[in-house]
């Protein structure tokens, strides 16, 4: 855990794989970040690494933490790229970003996408309920339609809702066949659940003069 500004020291910083390089809140590190596959960012701080941050080639991010909701802050941009994996966990479906779901704040530069339709980007759902502990949210409705902001930034550059996929197994509530996509709106990108369709009333409706036609002729007939 990189518990100050300095933590990490001058030089560039590789996180190894299966290891994790967690910020602690109000940290802001500027050291050059290379994350090997399998490697983790994860916490609340901000990254100022020269040139931006890179995820991708199994490398992943996390905010917050297991059992807590957070936001991680970027200030010279961020790139989701081919491979990369983002673990996004859910407490509330109707609150906030950084409170009711984890979030990304893109503060300088701009969030990029470079993954692929044959590498994409992968986000990985995952439920708290209220004791912080994995399992349903205690509100959620499959007959509704909800959108959670989960990165925001002011400039947005290849996106796609393709070049994502999500994996929704950690995703505990009942979804009644829903279904999960990645949208774009103004300077952020949601994570989108839509609900499935109602069935249409129109083929019950084109067979109600019908009915009333058999009947009346039958009426007639008696």
């Amino acid at each position: 855990i990189a518990g100050h500004n300095s933590a990490l020291g001058l030089g560039g910083v590789t996180v190894a794989d299966r290891a994790t390089l967690s910020l602690a809140p109000s940290i802001r590190i500027g050291n050059s970040l290379t994350l090997s596959r399998g490697a983790t960012l994860a916490g609340y701080g901000t990254l100022a690494a020269p040139g931006g941050t890179f995820i991708g080639n199994g490398a992943i991010l996390s905010p917050g933490s297991h059992s807590e909701i957070g936001t991680l802050s970027f200030a010279s941009g961020l790139t989701l790229g081919a491979g990369g994996h983002l673990n996004f966990n859910l407490l509330d479906p109707a609150g906030l970003p950084g409170s009711g779901w984890d979030s990304l704040n893109i503060t300088g530069g701009s969030l990029d996408i470079s993954a692929t339709i044959a590498s994409p980007f992968t986000i990985h759902l995952a439920t708290f309920a209220s004791d912080g502990a994995s399992g349903p949210v205690s509100i959620f409705d499959p007959a509704q339609s909800y959108s959670w902001t989960f990165a925001t930034a002011a400039q947005i550059n290849g996106f796609s809702s393709d070049l994502f996929a999500i994996n929704s197994s950690g995703f505990l509530n009942n979804t009644a066949g829903g279904s999960f996509f990645v949208t774009q709106h103004n300077t952020g990108l949601a994570i989108t659940f839509t609900p499935v369709p109602d069935p249409p009333t129109y083929p019950l409706m084109g067979l109600g003069p019908g009915i009333v036609v058999v009947f009346e002729y039958r009426r007639r007939r008696r």
